[in-house]
């Protein structure tokens, strides 16, 4: 069996989930991976770069991997993407990708130019309940779909703090790098848990796209009264709305829902509804309803 080389940039929690799953599959040689964080890491038999933020350019350059997985802190990942496609590896690009307008566009233009491919790996959309409801459109038991909705409903608090309810101190987790984005940042931070299954089942960007959209953000007080209730501070500054409804209109009329959820007390959610001329799919209570 040909092997397909790989490498892993970033092994932190994602990363670490991703490296022992490929390791059961034998099409996978694993060669390196690279992250400053690395020590006391066990990956055994597989070379470490944790010389610095840079290390892994070394890695790309030695080892040459056919395929890369970008599982670093959000901010790097169109970065370390774009480094991997100059030097013609394939990526694979863990969940939430770019952060701002327009920033993904020189990664695609690259990719495009280099014949590489940029996965990205959005695991809800192997679901089984989204693959058969995605089965059940493109077969027209829905008709045409009007309204859909979806979102990440998550209570991350716990990750967020510490037990002392001090912000970013959750030990050596995406703790230190993601709650910084609670402190300066006021939207949604993770749409495409909820929004990539939505437009695999109504086929957006393939036979429809976004035409304008819209968000609101409810005022923060999740975080805050959760940090007062453990320690009494309240000085620490959150810009994050504790709820974060958005609103998309696609250019053939569809509207989309999307809320970010993550710093009040709820069950997890991903919150999907999908409704049609002939029927209405709602997820989180296994409802469907067809005329």
């Amino acid at each position: 069996m040909e092997k397909i080389k790989t490498a892993f940039i970033g092994v932190g929690y994602r990363g670490k989930q991703l490296l022992q799953l490929l390791q059961t599959f034998p099409v996978f040689e694993v060669v390196a991976v690279a992250d400053p964080g690395i020590e006391g890491v066990d990956i055994s038999g597989v070379t470490c770069y944790n010389d610095g933020d840079d290390d892994y350019l070394n890695m790309l350059d030695r080892h040459k991997p056919e395929l890369v997985f970008v599982t670093s802190p959000w901010q790097f990942h169109v970065r370390h993407a774009v480094q991997c496609v100059k030097r013609q590896c394939h990526v694979a690009l863990e969940i939430k990708g770019g952060l701002y307008l327009g920033e993904y566009q020189p990664l695609v233009e690259l990719a495009e130019q280099g014949k590489c491919r940029v996965y990205p790996l959005e695991n809800t959309l192997f679901r089984r309940d989204t693959l058969a409801i995605c089965n059940m459109v493109n077969a027209g038991l829905f008709g045409e779909i009007i309204y859909m909705r979806g979102g990440y409903r998550h209570d991350l608090r716990a990750l967020l703090l510490d037990d002392a309810g001090n912000i970013g101190h959750r030990g050596k987790t995406e703790s230190v790098w993601r709650s910084k984005f609670y402190q300066c940042e006021n939207g949604d931070l993770y749409p495409t848990h909820g929004l990539a299954p939505l437009c695999m089942i109504a086929g957006i960007n393939r036979t429809d796209y976004f035409q304008s959209l819209i968000s609101f953000a409810s005022k923060p007080a999740g975080l805050l009264q959760r940090i007062k209730d453990l320690h009494g501070d309240t000085s620490v500054r959150i810009t994050m709305g504790d709820i974060i409804s958005t609103q998309i209109k696609t250019e053939k009329g569809i509207l989309i829902s999307l809320i970010h959820d993550t710093t009040l007390p709820r069950p997890r959610s991903l919150d999907f509804e999908i409704q049609g001329t002939k029927a209405i799919w709602q997820g989180d209570n296994c409802r469907i309803y067809v005329e």
